[in-house]
């Protein structure tokens, strides 16, 4: 068993004479842990609460054990949206000018006849 706080989302653990980095997540910074350890096995727990913050098996071959999540955190559903239809035209899904009732689609200024 081994008593630390979490830095820069992670803490520091010597196994077999190696320095390995254990990932837990930048919002547990400070956070008073304990590090119970069974050869490769480690559980990482809130000193205060007693909550598992996190369980693993360290590979002896890597350095650096992260969180697992995704790099940079959730995609936003928000914002513009690319649209992938091969047959849309750049701003036809924009309204034209309102006082004028010009439209911004893509139209022949001056159409001619078709032919029958």
């Amino acid at each position: 068993m081994r008593t630390d706080k979490v830095n820069s989302g992670s803490v520091s653990l010597r196994i077999d004479g190696k320095l390995h980095h254990i990932g837990i997540g930048q919002p547990h910074n400070g956070t008073p842990i304990l590090m119970l350890i069974h050869g490769y096995n480690i559980r990482v727990v809130h000193a205060a609460t007693g909550e598992i913050l996190r369980t693993l098996t360290t590979n002896p071959d890597r350095r650096y054990h992260g969180t697992g999540k995704p790099i940079g955190g959730p995609s936003r559903p928000y914002g513009p949206q690319k649209n992938n239809d091969p047959n849309h035209v750049e701003g036809s899904d924009r309204p034209g000018c309102l006082a004028t009732s010009h439209s911004r689609g893509r139209r022949d200024s001056n159409p001619q006849p078709s032919d029958p």
